[in-house]
């Protein structure tokens, strides 16, 4: 084969080798919101060969729509400019209502459609989690039966490492100069998004999960942990307004 026939090796390449011929995140099994016409792109991982997530960054229009379901998870986070929120699960008819403000989050169900209503002109990043690693993770780091694992569609919460952890998988997303090696670094931010998520936000933990030691106090608003010294045991306690999330955002 002369030079001039020789394929010419793309970046891509490498990132095809590093991930074992794995398929992108298939655009279609997502909602598409960033691309909708009135929406402005701003960025996203299309073209980037990741398999297990898909991001996106658009400045949003004010919208009224039911999102139809999607098997996989579906975390939004407002990085600029606040929005009025309304938003009703199909299946249970669940109300919500919040002012989602910079640096607040949001999580779409899963397999079930939503009616949303949105006013307002946010910058809102999305971060769609495959439903198959989610599970695979709640299966071999959490001992959780998959079955009964739901992330709880909160709305309007905040959560500082959740909030890093978002931006490096954006940052990596726009850097277009090296695609290679962030295949590999995208991989394990959305594995440690994966795992934060089903330590703080699962629904349902199964008959194999861990189960937590701490106790809340009643009407104390509280946790309290016992704690063993040489003296004799001791009660240590921690409000809540200490934690990275918001109260509403526990493990359930």
């Amino acid at each position: 084969m002369t030079d001039a026939n020789r394929r010419v090796f793309q970046k891509t390449d490498v990132v095809e080798q590093i991930r074992g011929g794995r398929g992108e995140f298939p655009l279609n099994e997502t909602h598409g919101i960033a691309l909708w016409p009135k929406h402005r792109l701003i960025a996203d991982s299309r073209g980037l060969g990741w398999h297990d997530a898909y991001t996106s960054l658009a400045t949003e229009a004010p919208w009224q729509r039911t999102l139809q379901a999607v098997p996989h998870y579906c975390v939004a986070y407002c990085s600029n400019r606040s929005a009025s929120i309304k938003r009703v699960i199909d299946s249970d008819g669940r109300k919500d209502a919040t002012e989602l403000r910079p640096r607040n989050f949001g999580i779409v169900p899963s397999d079930r459609s939503s009616s949303w209503q949105l006013t307002g002109a946010p910058d809102i990043q999305l971060v769609y989690l495959r439903r198959g690693m989610v599970d695979q993770i709640a299966a071999e780091h959490f001992g959780f039966d998959t079955r009964t694992v739901e992330l709880v569609p909160n709305l309007g919460f905040s959560d500082g490492l959740l909030e890093q952890l978002v931006l490096a998988l954006l940052a990596t997303a726009r850097d277009d100069e090296t695609t290679a090696s962030d295949g590999i670094y995208a991989d394990h931010v959305v594995r440690m998004i994966t795992m934060h998520m089903l330590r703080n936000y699962c629904s349902k933990s199964g008959s194999n999960a861990r189960i937590a030691t701490a106790a809340r106090v009643p009407d104390s608003g509280c946790f309290r942990i016992p704690v063993r010294l040489r003296s004799g045991p001791v009660t240590v306690t921690r409000s809540p307004s200490s934690r990275t999330t918001s109260t509403s955002s526990t493990l359930r």
